[in-house]
């Protein structure tokens, strides 16, 4: 498969910190959110969709954040127009802690562990209601996926969709339903599915979209994956993704769960950033990050 260079997105690297990448005609920046500010951001955002949507009730704090988001795997990416948030997707590797979707698909999602898949969970996904550009979904989408292929080397994302949502998912991004809709208390008692997307797939389809063959654009052109990035700006993204993903620091955890002492009691019993600080730990959670940090 031949490819070819796409001026879709004009993707170029912003030197003001934090780092980050345009595209849409300028109109947006993509970043990882790696600090107070930018997690902030990314967290009121997601409170704000699920609360119109029902999923999420009324706190104090007005933020979206669970205890997934300070595992030192999890990377959450913002987008942002006019420097105002406009759409948010966190990445979530499987690690001994396991994935929010063994709540409700634990048998399932062994099963996938058992077949060999390296995981990634997809959480705390929204896009602004008045700013749904399909643009930055294809993003938020393109960037989980080359963050957890070419960086974290993992094989399959696993999401917790609404049956009316796992429409769009199975047209969109080819995914594949493995669990029955069940309640989720999580959400405010919503209805959800578990969906399965293979990262090898994905690769494939990209592929397609940027290949000089008309017949294989063609192949790509129904789904989200036509507006993924080339390879060229795919290694731009991923240079500069490797360098700004930061885990959450013990003091941007106290902040994020203060009033919260049981998660913090959870968080500081499984000491995440000495962990990830010292991979040749020889207890099962250390070997686990050992593996990551490899990559």
């Amino acid at each position: 498969m031949t490819t070819m260079t796409t001026e879709l997105f004009a993707v170029q690297p912003v030197c003001s910190q934090p780092a980050g990448f345009v595209f849409g005609d300028g109109r947006y920046r993509v970043i990882v959110a790696g600090d107070v500010e930018t997690r902030e951001r990314a967290y009121q955002l997601v409170y704000q969709a699920y609360r119109e949507k029902g999923y999420a009730n009324a706190n104090p704090a007005e933020m979206w954040v669970t205890k997934y988001d300070a595992l030192p795997e999890t990377v959450t990416f913002l987008v942002e127009a006019d420097e105002q948030p406009v759409g948010a997707l966190t990445l979530l590797p499987d690690s001994p802690v396991g994935l929010a979707a063994d709540g409700l698909y634990k048998e399932e999602v062994d099963g996938l562990r058992a077949q060999g898949c390296r995981l990634a969970e997809l959480i705390s996904f929204a896009v602004k209601c008045n700013s749904r550009d399909i643009r930055v979904v294809a993003m938020l989408f393109n960037v989980v996926y080359s963050y957890a292929y070419r960086v974290a080397n993992l094989t399959d994302f696993v999401l917790t969709v609404t049956p009316q949502h796992a429409r769009f998912y199975r047209k969109a991004l080819l995914s594949q339903n493995f669990g029955p809709p069940r309640s989720h208390a999580r959400v405010n008692d919503t209805t959800g599915c578990a969906e399965r997307i293979s990262l090898r797939m994905a690769e494939e389809y990209s592929g397609y979209a940027h290949s000089t063959s008309e017949e294989e654009r063609a192949i790509a052109r129904p789904t989200l994956y036509r507006l993924f990035l080339s390879p060229a700006e795919e290694s731009m993204f991923v240079a500069m993704a490797r360098q700004a993903a930061n885990p959450m620091t013990r003091e941007e955890t106290a902040y994020f769960f203060a009033g919260q002492p049981d998660v913090l009691a959870e968080l500081n019993r499984y000491n995440w950033q000495s962990k990830r600080q010292t991979p040749g730990a020889d207890d099962a959670l250390g070997a686990h990050l050992a593996g990551y940090c490899a990559c």
